[in-house]
């Protein structure tokens, strides 16, 4: 695509984005629909997530993951499904944001796994090396 021809479709996004969200609420709804119904299945999720960052800010999911990460601390046989409802509840955030919610509590309590066998291993490794040096 030459940069003439990307410029004026970027230009056509910018004013159908603007006509969008002038439109009567069940005109957008519809919109989506046939937005969602041609985007190819594995690229909804990826989709999905593009929205969900314009939406809430990169920051935000920062936070919510550091919240999430204070709930598994007190009791890592939560389940992230368990997790992401309570900051549903907690935040009184729309249920539609389950899925996104629950991807970032896996992500929260496999980094809080990953950093315990990480220390563990160092633990170990630190006992092996004074043993060896006696």
């Amino acid at each position: 695509m030459y940069k003439e021809e990307f410029e004026e479709h970027k230009e056509r996004v910018k004013q159908s984005a603007v006509w969008l969200s002038m439109m009567p609420e069940s005109l957008q709804n519809e919109f989506f629909r046939v937005l969602f119904r041609n985007v190819e299945e594995e690229d909804k999720i990826r989709l999905f997530d593009r929205i969900a960052n314009f939406v809430y800010p990169e920051g935000q999911w920062t936070k919510i993951e550091n919240w999430m990460e204070k709930r598994f601390l007190k009791d890592m046989k939560r389940t992230p499904r368990q997790v992401a409802g309570m900051f549903l509840m907690y935040s009184k955030m729309n249920t539609k944001m389950a899925p996104k919610m629950i991807v970032l509590a896996q992500k929260a309590k496999d980094r809080l796994r990953k950093k315990r066998e990480y220390e563990m291993k160092n633990k170990t490794n630190t006992v092996i090396e004074m043993e060896d040096e006696q």
